[in-house]
């Protein structure tokens, strides 16, 4: 089945996704689910409309949470797109905007955690309902994330905890990975190499 774009990407250029839509992660004590994408955009990356629509909601002070956020509302009303842990931000609620239209920066405001860096949280909701972004939106899966049936193929300079991070935001999750797959990896978590297909157990089995 051939997706619909409908959805433009929220940034120029190619970047790695860090998280995507629907793992699960602890803040403040509750237990959330991860309702957007991140991708690791260096500090001051521009961020773009990513439909034709209006800013319906700026964020410039806050933060906790999102911190710096912005939120767009396509013209039809189907979307509403939210860009959070901004540095930057270059609208104002009411102001319309053209897909591609510069509207703020990356950064790592909010609440991020200590092994995230500076990057975008993408958030798409679907007539009012988030929605994983990657069923709309006009990108391509990263090659460096390549899930198939619950499985990840380890990448050059992957760790165990880098590998949690990715999938669980939370890189002291590792030994839930390394437990389903100790058989493969043998006796010394460290010897995970380049290639090797890793099961990837639900987080709720591992928390």
């Amino acid at each position: 089945m051939t997706k619909i774009i409908e959805v433009q990407k929220p940034f120029n250029g190619n970047f790695t996704m860090t998280q995507p839509f629907g793992v699960y992660f602890w803040y403040n004590g509750r237990k959330l689910k991860h309702l957007g994408t991140d991708w690791a955009l260096p500090k001051m990356t521009p961020v773009v409309a990513c439909f034709t629509g209006e800013v319906v909601r700026v964020e410039k002070f806050r933060m906790n949470g999102y911190g710096r956020s912005i939120y767009l509302c396509s013209s039809d009303g189907k979307f509403e797109a939210l860009y959070a842990h901004l540095e930057s931000i270059y609208v104002k609620k009411g102001d319309k905007v053209k897909v591609g239209d510069k509207i703020g920066a990356s950064g790592r405001t909010g609440f991020c955690r200590g092994v995230t860096g500076y990057h975008l949280h993408f958030g798409l909701k679907v007539f009012g309902e988030y929605q994983d972004p990657f069923k709309f939106v006009d990108i391509k899966f990263p090659e460096e994330m390549l899930i198939k049936d619950d499985e990840y193929i380890v990448q050059p300079g992957d760790s165990l905890s880098a590998i949690a991070a990715k999938f669980y935001v939370g890189a002291d999750l590792w030994p839930g990975v390394y437990k389903i797959n100790k058989k493969l990896i043998g006796s010394d978590p460290d010897m995970i190499r380049p290639g090797m297909i890793l099961k990837i157990p639900d987080v709720n089995l591992i928390i």
